[in-house]
């Protein structure tokens, strides 16, 4: 009797909608899934056999029982594209999930990840935009400070800067300072970690950004490709990051923004 082999295993956060469902729909004919979200509704919908671990990864409690569904299994690649955007929360918020909370994800999965697997976290175009350099201390002192100081550095990121906009594209920088930073400690475990910056992608969360700021379609229409992205974009950016043609790709960060930066004249 023959036995199938055991597919390797991946973890997707934020699967319930947007780039983190097509990401998950991309992945399921090859790796045995966790998904991940605040919102159960649609996990399970996505692939058949899909482990679900539903709720806020901000919470301690939440990454434990993901840990708990890892069991003693090696992580293959880990997409964390969870997070809120600047009209979804506050300023605190925007800083405690995107970044801290992402920080702590990191912290849980990396012993867990297998030797050649991946991560993939999000970070944005915004992370570029960020026009304050007096943020730059304060954002690296989130990303370099020890689990038990993080909620006080990230306070303190979050009461300098002056609105949920500014917030937001501190906690995507953080999140490319994170991958830099990390990429040697996961490098010697034998693993990558990468980021990936979307520019405005045709999703829910892309959509409500828009009608909050409507000057931002300004970008869309200035932007070299003079479209939105389309979420089945950035996963297939994600699945070439998770695989063995970038297997000499760690530390950095991946813009896919449709030459948005490009066009207003921003460095990457």
């Amino acid at each position: 009797m023959t036995h199938q082999a055991a597919r390797p295993l991946a973890i997707v956060t934020g699967a319930a909608s947007g780039m983190g469902r097509s990401a998950a729909g991309r992945f399921a004919d090859r790796y045995d899934l966790i998904l991940c979200d605040l919102h159960e509704t649609g996990l399970g919908a996505i692939a058949d056999g899909a482990e679900i671990c539903a709720g806020d990864l901000a919470a301690p409690e939440t990454i434990e029982r993901l840990v708990t569904a890892i069991g003693d299994r090696e992580v293959s690649a880990l997409v964390h594209a969870a997070g809120v955007s600047p009209s979804m929360a506050s300023a605190a918020d925007i800083v405690r999930i995107n970044l801290v909370a992402s920080m702590a994800l990191c912290d849980a999965i990396g012993p867990r990840m297998a030797a050649g697997g991946a991560a993939v976290l999000f970070a944005s175009m915004g992370a570029y935009m960020l026009s304050d350099d007096t943020l730059l201390p304060l954002i690296e002192a989130v990303v370099d400070a020890p689990p038990a100081e993080r909620a006080d550095a990230g306070d303190a990121l979050a009461s300098a800067a002056p609105d949920s906009g500014v917030a937001y594209g501190a906690s995507k920088r953080g999140i490319v300072m994170l991958v830099r930073k990390r990429a040697v400690e996961w490098g010697r475990r034998g693993a990558r970690i990468v980021s990936i910056s979307p520019g405005l992608i045709e999703t829910p969360m892309g959509r409500k950004e828009v009608d909050a700021a409507p000057s931002l379609m300004q970008m869309v229409d200035m932007s070299a490709a003079a479209r939105f992205g389309r979420a089945e974009e950035i996963a297939s950016a994600i699945g070439f990051l998770c695989s063995d043609a970038a297997s000499f790709i760690t530390g950095i960060d991946l813009i896919v923004d449709g030459g948005a930066l490009a066009a207003i004249g921003l460095p990457a």
